[in-house]
This record gives structure tokens, C-alpha cells and sequence, in this order.
């Protein structure tokens, strides 16, 4: 399951081992038990966060068009 989420305590990259700071932006990733966290900055680098322009706004968004339009 995948989920963009924000952080109500101080959680820990899977990735880069940051800390996420409570209020932070965040994917959680994976089934219960095997749960993955990643921070905004490396979900940005590994395309699976993208910025999305919309009605003049720009929005991140955890569910990139181009992991998910053509399935």
C-alpha cells in the first residue's frame, strides 16, 4: 500500500536515515510489518513524488502520472 502522510512524532527515513520532524510530508510504503518511510527530498529524487502545476497552484503530489496513467 502506499500513502503520503505527515509526520506527528519524529520518524526516520528508510532511505537517507533523516530524521522526519512532526508536521513533515512523508510516503509510507509497504505491508503492515514491512513498512518503509521516505522522506519528501528522497521521494522527489527517486520520481516517486512529483510537482504538479493545477488551476495556477503547484502541488506535490506522492502519486506521480507517470508511475500510475498507463497501468
Amino acid at each position: 500500500m502506499r500513502r503520503g502522510l505527515t509526520a506527528t512524532g519524529q520518524l526516520k527515513c528508510h532511505e537517507c536515515k533523516r530524521i522526519i520532524e512532526h508536521g513533515e510530508r512523508y510516503l509510507l510504503q509497504g505491508e503492515e510489518g514491512k513498512e518503509q518511510r521516505w522522506c519528501l527530498d528522497c521521494c522527489l529524487k527517486k520520481g516517486e513524488a512529483e510537482t504538479v502545476k493545477e488551476k495556477g497552484e503547484k502541488y506535490i503530489t506522492f502519486f506521480p502520472r507517470s508511475k500510475f496513467e498507463n497501468k
